[in-house]
């Protein structure tokens, strides 16, 4: 598959409706990321990708919400 790729230096920062909440969410999924990588489960991989490309995450719907919440769980987070 061919992906289209963009320089870091070229990158503009996204305005969401929270700032803070949307670093705490990146955070979370990017500590999750750590985990379940480390785990190679094949289908939490491919949930923490598709959360990882949520394109606002300061709001999270209540599904992603709880899905999010489950991983952390499993993983002691």
């Amino acid at each position: 598959m061919d992906l289209p790729t963009v320089k870091p230096e070229n990158l503009e920062p996204v305005y969401c409706a929270s700032v803070d909440t949307s670093a705490q969410n990146c955070d979370r999924i990017r500590q999750l990321t750590d985990k379940i990588y480390a785990d190679l489960e094949p289908t939490h991989v491919a949930v923490v990708e598709a959360l990882g490309r949520i394109a606002d995450p300061s709001t999270l719907t209540p599904k992603q919400e709880r899905i999010l919440s489950f991983l952390e769980n499993e993983y002691n987070l």
